[in-house]
């Protein structure tokens, strides 16, 4: 389902620019040079950007991910930012951890069956 929003409608029209906003604003905040590979990896070529041109940074991300409706595409925004290779990563490596935790939980649960089977069987 697409979540989308269109601008200048009210209180919550910043909801959407937020949440697009806030990996490259985290980036930027930190002096993070992958800000330029991920900006690559969405699809956002800065040199676009022209002295001649009044748009910043934000617009031409915020741009990227508007709709010609003039909402926003945010499960556009959010399928980016799961894609990066470093947060991807780590959903792997927590969905990985998960199938561990419960393969564990599944060897305990057998684990408490037998042994609770054993004991009324020999009392």
């Amino acid at each position: 389902m697409k979540q989308t929003t269109q601008r200048g409608v009210g209180a919550t029209d910043k909801v959407p620019e937020n949440a697009i906003l806030w990996p490259f604003i985290d980036f930027a905040e930190k002096s993070d040079p992958e800000l330029f590979a991920y900006l690559e990896h969405c699809g956002i070529a800065l040199d676009a950007l022209s002295p001649f041109d009044n748009r910043s940074a934000r617009d031409l991300i915020l741009d990227h991910y508007r709709l010609p409706s003039g909402a926003f595409d945010v499960d556009m925004a959010a399928r980016d930012l799961v894609r990066w290779p470093p947060i991807a990563k780590r959903i792997s490596e927590l969905k990985e951890d998960a199938e561990i935790q419960s393969e564990l939980l599944d060897v305990v649960k057998t684990t408490r069956k037998i042994s609770g089977k054993s004991k009324t069987k020999g009392s």
